[in-house]
């Protein structure tokens, strides 16, 4: 009898070791598939005449499936077709891995998540823009009378380059802040910081206080194209002009200028309500679910956190008259309001410790 139970025992421990080994080998026979890649067509541009065009073949290519690298090298060795296993990759292509600022060094790239499945034959195709950005400037005779000794330095922690009074090309910067100072008489003052996103150009007017009244009140102006966002910016350099910018209501800056006052304190700055920030998003309609921020921007229309300005609302009575969890209907409502302008709040430009305000 006790020999019938111990064989029974062990015919029951063999069915269940053949089920557990034939599930896992179905499990884990996934499947194959094959992987096209192609790069569009005059997808990306040369951002000045000086920069020559860039051979794909030998952009970088990097395929991976669950952070395993099963593809690194160069786009021209990569098959016409590759066999891999069915399942979720990230695909990422770069002109360069070199984040070194630098001038003419534009960086051209692309990343995409895509889904294989068993059997199929997909075609990727890959649109390479310009994934760093750039900067140039222009050097107005005022100031080579004023600073003949001066040097120009634009720094990031990427590095530094020096601008001569007589450079032409674009200072290549990965994304994110670029300070611009003048070095004169052993003495190093910062200008004004920038916030650079992927793609932005940005050119910027450099004079002294003599030709304040040459230039355009609005100072600043946007373009955009297929290819690259491009600005401008006269930076004037004069106590008066520094003093005065954003310090009255009157005088308050725009969001763009804003963009330049990273640092300053107390700047009154205006835009548009056009939603509030949770943690990596904005949130542009009803409901909003934060009563701690609202984001302003230039235009009614903005949906990108990237080209808003985080408000934080922290004064009790802004905070009660302004957020729009409780105040919905202040949504697209022009505002001035007066702040600290940082770096970085929500992961956009910020107007902190805010005091005072106007909603038209």
């Amino acid at each position: 009898m006790q020999k019938t139970i111990y064989m029974r025992k062990s015919n029951f421990i063999i069915v269940l070791l053949i089920s557990l080994l034939y599930a896992c080998t179905k499990e884990n026979h996934v499947g194959t598939a094959i992987l096209r890649l192609a790069i569009e067509k005059d997808s990306y541009t040369r951002a000045n005449n000086d920069i020559e065009l860039i051979d794909t073949a030998n952009f970088i290519l990097e395929i991976k499936k669950h952070n395993k690298t099963v593809y690194n090298d160069i786009y021209g060795r990569f098959p016409e077709k590759m066999t891999l296993e069915a399942g979720r990759y990230s695909i990422s292509i770069k002109s360069s891995n070199n984040k070194a600022a630098a001038f003419s060094k534009p960086i051209y790239g692309d990343s995409q998540d895509i889904e294989l499945n068993a059997d199929e034959d997909l075609k990727i195709t890959l649109s390479c823009r310009l994934i760093n950005a750039a900067i140039k400037l222009k050097i107005a005779p005022s100031f080579l009378r004023d600073y003949p000794e001066g040097i120009i330095s634009l720094e990031s922690k990427y590095g530094k380059i020096k601008y001569n009074y007589r450079e032409t090309r674009l200072a290549y910067f990965p994304a994110g802040r670029v300070d611009i100072f003048l070095l004169n008489n052993d003495k190093k003052t910062l200008l004004l910081s920038k916030i650079l996103r992927e793609r932005d150009v940005s050119l910027i007017n450099i004079s002294s206080k003599a030709q304040l009244n040459k230039y355009d009140n609005k100072a600043i102006s946007l373009e955009i194209d297929t290819s690259k966002i491009w600005s401008s910016y006269n930076y004037v350099i004069g106590e008066k002009q520094k003093k005065d910018k954003g310090i009255k209501i009157d005088k308050a800056v725009n969001i763009a200028e804003a963009r330049g006052l990273i640092g300053s304190k107390k700047i009154w700055v205006y835009g548009y309500i056009v939603g509030c920030l949770k943690t990596s998003h904005l949130i542009s309609s009803e409901p909003f679910t934060s009563s701690s921020n609202i984001a302003i921007a230039s235009r009614q229309n903005i949906e990108d956190k990237d080209d808003c300005i985080a408000v934080e609302l922290r004064k009790k009575s802004l905070k009660s008259a302004i957020n729009l969890e409780d105040n919905p209907y202040n949504l697209y409502k022009k505002i001035f309001i007066k702040g600290d302008i940082v770096e970085s709040y929500y992961g956009t430009i910020g107007l902190k410790n805010c005091t005072e305000y106007r909603i038209e």
